[in-house]
């Protein structure tokens, strides 16, 4: 608890709003967080580590992905709408799944899976477009040397859909049962996993083929920030781990990131990321022959349960690893007491639950603007978080704050060394013309 001392302080302390860049960014106490990054650069880059979830580095708005000419065989490739925007419908997953958008806008789901999946997004779907895609579906399975009017397939079909409407039912009221009070948002994604894995398993696509269907349209459908290359390339340069966490499929979201940048391998079988970053997410299940059989979900607090805005947290990726990898990250963050989080939802203030030896965090959000954004920003100074960056702004202000880091020197200290070197440059110059001009002096007698 802090002392009254601390109190009267942290009172004094007052948000302040600045534009860097043409970035907008609300510091919610100056004081405090100068304190802290004075701390991180006194203790540098081997006393740090970054917790990030993957939607702080993708923008919040972005453009429909074009249409494909020559989809893969068998898949109908981007015909399907994404938002410009994240959906804020109460009740439902907040932050637009990027990954999940991709599977559905690929068509490689099954129609009646992806029409469930957009209500549970909180997408407007026409009941007409629906059930023409489930007819369409039913079509397809159906023999073409039966008669379509016979009594036994009609009673087969009103059993059919006695049964499956009496095991909705059951599902409806399982889930309203178990769903806990407040967690409408985390239910709502693990919802959507659950299909996005039933509908895998059901249609069960070939991995490349899969590939090949939705990373020529990543850069359209999930655009990276501004400043994401210089993030993994500053990472890399100083061995610093990087913790990224997804709430949606963990192989697309790999896709969405290393597509976009310059000479990096994107494959779903071969990603190559730097060392220090690791992802922790919902990975396909792949089966021997290559085919994705669903979801592989990973073990919790809680025995097994989907990675959401909920639980994204160190505690959570040391039970998704074997004993050995956890034994090793344990090892590489152990040292570092010092976490810098990146996030788009005020439940990531947490993130850094778990980590071994962490005492200091600087939290920076990235909230995009609406007519609620006055709340948001409450709910974000609520949870402790020391920065926000409003809209699409880029990751500038992470990316100044690791120079700082790496070279141990404050962005203040780097202004007054530059100012300096200025004023001595002035000084030469001003000599050097004195010099110049007692020689002419001399020369004229």
């Amino acid at each position: 608890m802090p002392t009254s001392a601390e109190t009267t302080e942290q009172d004094k302390d007052y948000p302040d709003i600045q534009m860097e860049d043409g970035d907008v960014i609300i510091t919610f106490r100056p004081r405090s967080l100068a304190a802290k990054r004075r701390k991180l650069v006194d203790q540098g880059v081997p006393g740090t580590m970054l917790l990030a979830d993957f939607g702080a580095l993708v923008r919040f708005r972005r453009d429909p992905p074009p249409a494909v000419t020559a989809p893969p065989a068998g898949y109908p490739g981007f015909t399907n709408p994404m938002p410009m925007a994240d959906p804020l419908t109460p009740g439902l997953p907040r932050k637009t799944l990027d990954s999940i958008r991709l599977l559905l806008a690929s068509g490689v789901l099954p129609p009646e899976t992806m029409t469930k999946i957009r209500r549970a997004l909180g997408d407007q779907v026409d009941d007409g477009d629906a059930d023409a895609a489930n007819e369409t579906d039913d079509a397809k399975e159906e023999d073409p040397k039966s008669g379509a009017g016979s009594d036994a397939e009609e009673k087969d079909e009103e059993a059919n859909e006695d049964g499956d409407e009496k095991e909705n039912e059951s599902m409806e009221e399982e889930t309203s049962n178990s769903v806990p009070e407040n967690h409408s948002e985390t239910t709502g994604t693990c919802s959507v996993l659950d299909l996005v894995s039933a509908g895998l398993a059901e249609k069960q696509p070939d991995v490349h083929t899969l590939q090949s269907a939705v990373l020529p349209h990543t850069a359209a459908a999930a655009p990276l920030r501004s400043g994401a290359e210089d993030l993994v390339k500053s990472v890399a340069r100083h061995s610093l781990p990087l913790i990224l966490f997804t709430p949606g499929v963990q192989d697309v979201s790999l896709q969405i990131l290393l597509s976009q940048m310059p000479a990096a391998e994107a494959s779903l079988t071969s990603l190559a990321l730097p060392p220090s970053i690791k992802v922790f997410g919902n990975r396909f299940d792949v089966s021997p022959e290559g085919k994705i059989v669903g979801l592989a979900e990973p073990s919790s607090e809680v025995g097994r349960g989907w990675v959401t805005e909920e639980n994204q947290d160190m505690a959570t990726a040391m039970l998704s690893l074997q004993a050995e990898e956890a034994e090793a990250l344990q090892t590489l963050l152990v040292p570092r007491k010092n976490a810098v989080v990146l996030s788009t939802s005020p439940a990531g203030a947490d993130m850094s639950r778990g980590a071994p030896s962490v005492d200091t965090v600087l939290r920076v959000g990235f909230a995009e603007p609406g007519e609620n954004l006055a709340e948001v920003i409450s709910q974000f100074q609520r949870a402790d978080f020391d920065v926000l960056v409003l809209g699409d702004g880029s990751l500038g202000y992470l990316t100044d704050l690791l120079k700082e880091i790496a070279t141990g020197r404050t962005k203040g200290q780097e202004q007054a060394d530059q100012q300096q070197q200025a004023l001595e440059s002035q000084r030469r110059a001003q000599e050097q013309a004195a010099q110049l001009h007692q020689s002419w002096a001399t020369l004229a007698y």
